[in-house]
């Protein structure tokens, strides 16, 4: 199954040009990459759970999900994780004794 969360076009307004708009969307994108591919991966594997709680991201009921609170809200807690998991090995390798 092709994951529509991971496609990703230049174009992303479909206009035929590559804009100062296009790298605004590309951003968007990028930051609710986590929230959007693991709200696809649970519509995926438990289709009657995300129909119970209207989670809409597949093929079969649109991909209304996509960039919604839910998926703001994983991509934010991600991303911050990452950070902070970067953060703490570059503090670690920093402060460690020689």
């Amino acid at each position: 199954m092709p994951f529509l969360a991971l496609q990703v076009d230049w174009d992303m307004n479909g206009d035929g040009l590559f804009t100062s708009a296009d790298v605004w969307l590309l951003e968007k994108w990028l930051l609710c990459l986590p929230g959007n591919f693991l709200l696809e991966l649970f519509a995926f594997w438990l289709p009657r759970t995300a129909a119970f709680l209207h989670v809409h991201a597949s093929s079969t009921s649109s991909y209304a999900s996509f960039y919604g609170v839910a998926a703001w809200v994983i991509s934010l807690a991600t991303w911050a994780g990452i950070w902070l998991a970067i953060s703490a090995f570059l503090r670690y390798r920093l402060e460690r004794p020689r």
